[in-house]
């Protein structure tokens, strides 16, 4: 969690959010000497209030994306795309000519008609 200047406890990082651990204070520049130590989770990642995310928020498995910053979750991907790949920021549309039943395999599980 963190701890506010001045407070006696500590309180968790808000969900969609990580715990920064490294403090860079700059003698001639106040306003690094007291950082928001929360950092909002980047596209593709996430971080829920189930668990203490340190320094890094959860990549998104494959098959699911994230397009928005500090966000607490991943979406799936919707029907007709697929992302192979950890991390991902958005899904990619499944080839013409047939249809894709697996969002999280290399090529979306494609299937030609």
């Amino acid at each position: 969690g963190k701890r506010e200047f001045g407070e006696d406890s500590c309180s968790d990082c808000p969900s969609g959010t990580f715990y920064k651990s490294e403090i860079l204070r700059l003698p001639n520049n106040s306003l690094t000497w007291i950082p928001d130590r929360c950092v909002p989770c980047p596209k593709g990642r996430y971080a829920s209030n189930n668990f203490v995310a340190i320094d890094k928020c959860l990549q998104c498995s494959p098959g699911s994306y994230q397009s928005e910053y500090g966000s607490s979750a991943c979406k799936d991907c919707p029907k007709g795309s697929f992302q192979p790949d950890f991390g991902r920021d958005r899904c990619k549309p499944c080839s013409k000519g047939g249809y894709c039943d697996a969002a999280q395999k290399i090529d979306g599980g494609f299937t030609a008609c």
